[in-house]
């Protein structure tokens, strides 16, 4: 059995853990319908599914929203602070897009760099979660910090967002292809209508672009919902290795920052130790001290002995010197 490992596969398998997981997706593709409150509650229930995670619950996706006040709460928390984060690189991108020649160019460029500033952005969101106020989620460096310690696990989690786009398409494929031909036909028979004298066409055209552009709008919520879901769960998962359960204050280090410093510090004294090793001269190895020794001390001898020689020769000159004088 091959072991589930990446958080994109332990999130579809809490997602899919219920049989009637798909109930779950359209209760909360639904809440997506409705603008700004029904995604405000929508994501605060996600979050708090996803905060589940990073405290190691394994859970299934719930139908029932439970306490609306506090997924209201999350959800309102949440998207403050990614608006926070994303706003300015959007009005930037926005400003570069009026430079002539390359505004297109720089414009495209910021636009996907704000969709990888929106995925960070959800991690900071994580952290007002859980401390439940605004200002730890717009701790930059510390979201970078956490990034920087598993940039391959965020970049597991960051792939679902990816898929947005193709499942989008998708559902709009899907969707529109069986009323293309209907909608040509109403449009061609309205443009051949003089216009006053019969409007049912171009009434009809007017009620089937509502009915289409209705199912592309709630089709769009279920895909944005489904992949809400599993995104978020998976950053909850990404979560798990900062042990969100021991921190303390916002200013307080986090666990693996406490770690990093360590490390860091035994690097740090084991460089000074090399460097201090370095500059004492090398001793002599143990095995070669005694010969060393041995052959010093025979030199010495060998001196010693040279310096009596010469000085008992010296004293017998200065004695035969000392009788010849006396005889004289």
């Amino acid at each position: 059995m091959k072991t589930i490992n990446t958080y994109m596969d332990r999130a579809w398998c809490d997602l899919a853990a219920d049989d009637d997981w798909w109930k779950a997706t359209l209760v909360l593709g639904l809440m997506n319908c409705v603008p700004i409150i029904g995604q405000i509650i929508m994501f605060g229930y996600l979050f708090d599914w996803a905060k589940e995670a990073a405290w190691g619950m394994h859970t299934p996706l719930s139908r029932k929203l439970g306490d609306l006040g506090r997924c209201a709460r999350y959800g309102f928390l949440a998207l403050w602070v990614m608006f926070i984060w994303v706003a300015p690189v959007v009005i930037a991108g926005f400003l570069l897009g009026f430079i002539p020649a390359v505004g297109t160019i720089l414009q495209f460029l910021v636009e996907v760099f704000a969709v990888f500033v929106a995925a960070l952005a959800a991690a900071g969101a994580f952290r007002s979660i859980i401390y439940e106020r605004v200002l730890p989620g717009l701790q930059i460096k510390r979201v970078f910090r956490m990034f920087q310690r598993d940039p391959g696990g965020f970049g597991q989690a960051f792939c679902v967002i990816l898929l947005v786009i193709p499942l989008l398409a998708a559902a709009l494929f899907i969707v529109l292809l069986p009323t293309i031909p209907f909608i040509n036909v109403i449009a061609s028979v309205a443009t051949t209508t003089v216009l006053g004298t019969d409007l049912v066409p171009l009434a009809l055209l007017g009620v089937v672009t509502i009915v289409v552009a209705l199912i592309v709008w709630v089709a769009g919520a279920l895909v944005s919902a489904f992949i809400s879901a599993l995104y978020m769960r998976s950053l909850g998962y990404w979560m798990e290795q900062f042990k969100p359960e021991t921190w303390r204050s916002p200013s307080a280090p986090m666990p693996f920052e406490v770690d990093m410093a360590a490390e860091k510090q035994a690097k740090r004294e084991a460089r000074a130790a090399a460097k201090k090793k370095r500059k004492e001269k090398p001793e002599p190895p143990a095995d070669e001290a005694p010969e060393d020794a041995a052959a010093q001390n025979a030199e010495t001898e060998v001196e010693v002995a040279e310096r009596v020689e010469g000085a008992t020769a010296g004293d017998e000159v200065v004695d035969d010197e000392a009788e010849n004088q006396e005889q004289a």
